[in-house]
């Protein structure tokens, strides 16, 4: 039997909506966490970046890890893809700053970063306390 067109798009709108309600609430979640460990500097931050290989979309992604009561805490904060764009040195310190200016760190010279080797990232983190992740490193070596 055929479904009703409109019910299909209400219930898929409807869901979308109900997913974005609940990744706000995780976004505020983290923010609380981060901001509370930020004047202790017991938090870092690492950004991922990877294109689809078939469509050649870019994405970055920006992860908090923080301590809180001596335990090791990560979340996924802010996700961006960018249409039609790359992971440019611009692009990529313009995600960074607005996403840290989101929780309130406008300092970002104090913010310990870890990144994959890539030459756009390092350039736009350049002065970030930066950390380059040993699984990539280790990547490259192998390859």
């Amino acid at each position: 039997n055929n479904p009703e067109v409109s019910r299909v798009l209400f219930r898929k709108t409807a869901v979308r909506d109900n997913i974005m309600v609940k990744l706000s609430r995780c976004k505020s979640i983290i923010a609380e966490k981060v901001r509370s460990a930020e004047p202790w500097s017991s938090f870092s931050i690492v950004v991922h970046m990877r294109t689809d290989q078939i469509t050649q979309q870019a994405w970055t992604d920006l992860t908090f890890i923080w301590v809180e009561n001596y335990e090791i805490n990560r979340g996924q904060y802010a996700c961006r893809h960018w249409e039609g764009g790359r992971h440019t040195v611009e692009n990529i310190k313009t995600f960074l700053q607005e996403e840290l200016a989101d929780i309130g760190i406008v300092d970002i010279t104090r913010v310990p970063i870890v990144t994959d080797s890539d030459r756009n990232i390092l350039a736009a983190v350049s002065d970030m306390h930066t950390h380059r992740c040993m699984v990539h490193i280790l990547h490259t070596v192998l390859s």
